[in-house]
């Protein structure tokens, strides 16, 4: 019920197809449902899903993506936006090859053999700050990161993985996709 009134209501906001999204609280997609809440609070997974089909070349429109994936993984209504270890099914359904770890170092290190993945981490240790999921690529040698911050409508580059993400143990997981297993 809910998941058939948000897509109604998401089909009136006026969101472009096949454009990365940076900024979940910014312009129109912060209009937009995801359970319970506004995407500008709880949309970083459908977000991060779809902006990794945008930049695989990849048709993708939001609206679709959060109306195939609200009963496959949403947590509490949305409240805790989804669950990210269940992110792959998305992938399979599409018959996209990709690697799911939940380790620091294993996801970063084989960034390079990866047009683009999806990495989900901690926001901050202070209690009901949550976690936060962002598509990265490696461009010119520097982690790309798209939607890293709900208020700034631009990606970030970080120059390393520590940078990105200080502390291992704020990693959760990671999906490397279409990764090039040659380059092991």
């Amino acid at each position: 019920m809910l998941q058939k009134f948000n897509y109604r209501h998401n089909l009136t906001v006026p969101l472009k197809c096949n454009t990365v999204i940076n900024g979940q609280g910014c312009g129109e997609v912060a209009k937009m449902k995801y359970g319970l809440c506004n995407m500008s609070y709880n949309g970083c997974e459908m977000i991060a899903l779809h902006n990794s089909m945008v930049l695989l070349g990849q048709e993708s429109d939001l609206k679709e993506v959060c109306k195939e994936m609200y009963p496959k993984s949403q947590a509490l209504w949305g409240i805790f936006g989804s669950n990210p270890c269940l992110l792959g099914s998305f992938y399979k359904r599409r018959g996209i090859a990709f690697r799911k770890t939940y380790k620091y170092n294993e996801f970063f290190n084989n960034l390079e053999s990866t047009p683009v993945a999806v990495l989900s981490f901690w926001n901050k240790k202070k209690p009901f700050h949550g976690l936060h999921t962002v598509t990265v690529q490696l461009v010119d040698g520097k982690i790309r990161v798209y939607n890293r911050y709900n208020n700034r409508d631009v990606p970030y580059d970080y120059e390393s993985r520590k940078e990105l993400l200080p502390k291992k143990s704020d990693f959760i997981c990671g999906y490397l996709i279409k990764e090039d297993k040659t380059n092991e």
